[in-house]
């Protein structure tokens, strides 16, 4: 029989929430740039220009995913593996200087074919000079990405809460004063972003400079490379999860059919907002217990914590979405309700992906994520295929919530092989399975009219999901340990 978990698992899942809250209020604050920008970009662009936005920010999103060559994950697996300073201060630098080399070539190529890129996305090349603005973007952004991590990974939450709030500060100021008065249009938004994060990323080098110096290894290079190389896949299948789907709306429902499923993307993409900050706090904290003797209890309450949280949070969304969709873009958006909570759903088991793969990680198995992302993203390119031509948006949003729940059990059943961890599996199931049925009582009440019975039934829905989580999926005694155990810390809890 597993016992309870005990007073060290609870505190240290409590360092978890602790870093989860701090990351969570900066990434918060951060990500509200989508949600600031929103209505005031959805007012200004029609849904074929706020499709060509999106469809050009997806392209530039995937040139940065093949410049990093997921070396940043060997930076978070390696960081703390450092002997001394050094050793650290070479792993820092190798990286870094391998990363802009990429940055350089890609960006040249890119830049001298925009015109046939326009072309080939367009049938036009009337956005070859956007599309040369927003390759720029690149090497900026991947490089105060990696700067970012380093200062997660030496837990310097003021300077890394500094540098987000500067960039989206700066970003939704240039985006006001050049789209909404200068009236540039769609360049506005990549020549704002281009400055924000250039500006941001020498700030973040003044933090960081100490780090770096002409001392690269080769050694470390070849470990990194060994480490990062086979999981390089699964990064590319993760942007493809999230981002292919553009390119198969844009052959069969054009700029407009985009627009609609991009707007009713960013708001279902606010639950990344609570998934990343989550999973800037996990990575560290996993691997800071990882020689710990209690660390597989704390990784098995970790996922139903997270469930249990995260899920209810998504059902909350789901309900609204349809409120959410007329505050935040307009009337002439609605159509994407549809799919706001198979995307809330898909980020969920995205970010509990993370935690399951933590076996495989410690085990330094980085190809685990690799055949399971690969095979989550042809369960998405066949359902795309065989679904966006006959329900559009919606086919594109099942696809979306299907790839990441094939891929996140192949990650389970390999990783469990190497490291074996006791997950409440039954937990999980019931919440899943509540969730599901969430959505598609939402599909019902979100197309009918806001009146008195569809708020109705919006609150209904909601009851019966909380009363089937609380019978379920909740053990009262440990509500009543973990209740105890907060109240005992919270008057002596550091947050330093």
């Amino acid at each position: 029989m597993l016992k309870e978990p005990g007073p060290r698992v609870h505190k240290k899942i409590l360092d978890l929430v602790k870093d989860a809250f701090f990351y969570g209020v900066i990434n918060s604050i951060a990500k509200t740039i989508n949600i600031i920008l929103l209505p005031i970009f959805t007012r200004v662009f029609s849904p074929g220009e706020y499709g060509a936005i999106d469809i050009i920010s997806v392209s530039i999103s995937l040139i940065s995913v093949l410049v990093v060559l997921n070396l940043t994950s060997a930076m978070s697996r390696y960081f703390y593996d450092a002997c001394d300073e050094q050793e650290r201060s070479s792993l820092v630098s190798t990286l870094f200087y391998l990363i802009s080399l990429s940055s350089v070539i890609f960006i040249a190529f890119c830049w001298s074919k925009a015109e046939y890129i326009s072309t080939l996305l367009f049938n036009t090349t009337d956005y070859t000079g956007i599309i040369k603005i927003a390759v720029l973007v690149v090497p900026f952004s991947v490089l105060l990405d990696y700067l970012l991590l380093l200062l997660r990974m030496e837990k310097n939450i003021k300077c890394y809460g500094i540098v987000n709030i500067g960039d989206i500060l700066l970003t939704i100021t240039l985006s006001i004063y050049l789209v909404v008065f200068l009236k540039i249009g769609i360049v506005g938004v990549f020549l704002a972003i281009l400055i924000s994060k250039a500006a941001l990323f020498c700030v973040s080098l003044l933090f960081t400079y100490r780090y770096f110096s002409l001392n690269i290894s080769r050694k470390l290079l070849m470990k990194s490379l060994c480490y990062a190389i086979p999981a390089a896949p699964a990064v590319f299948a993760t942007w493809a999860n999230s981002s292919l789907n553009r390119y198969f709306i844009l052959a069969y429902e054009g700029n407009y059919g985009v627009g609609i499923f991009s707007v009713g993307f960013k708001i279902g993409m606010a639950m990344s907002i609570i998934v990343q900050s989550f999973r800037m706090g996990w990575g560290p904290f996993a691997m800071s217990i990882i020689n710990d003797e209690d660390n597989k209890e704390v990784y098995r309450k970790v996922l139903t914590y997270y469930c249990l949280v995260l899920f209810s949070i998504g059902a909350l969304i789901t309900v609204c979405s349809r409120e959410l969709l007329l505050v935040l873009a307009g009337i002439k958006y609605l159509e994407a309700y549809k799919i706001i909570g198979l995307v809330v759903g898909g980020i969920i088991i995205q970010g509990a992906f993370h935690i399951i793969f933590i076996g495989a990680m410690i085990a330094e198995k980085s190809y685990v994520v690799t055949i399971s992302s690969l095979a989550g993203i042809m369960v998405n390119v066949v359902l795309m295929q065989l679904l966006i031509p006959e329900f559009g948006i919606m086919g594109a949003a099942i696809a979306f919530f299907a790839t990441f729940v094939v891929s996140s059990t192949i990650c389970y059943l390999y990783s469990q092989k190497f490291f074996y961890i006791n997950f409440e599996l039954r937990k999980i199931c019931w919440i899943f399975s509540l969730y599901v049925g969430v959505i598609m009582c939402s599909l019902y009440t979100n197309a009918i009219e806001q009146t008195a019975i569809s708020y109705f039934l919006k609150t209904l829905t909601m009851f019966f999901f909380l009363f089937g989580v609380y019978v379920t999926a909740i053990d009262k005694n440990e509500i009543a340990f973990t209740r105890e155990l907060i109240a005992s810390k919270l008057g002596r809890l550091s947050w330093d």
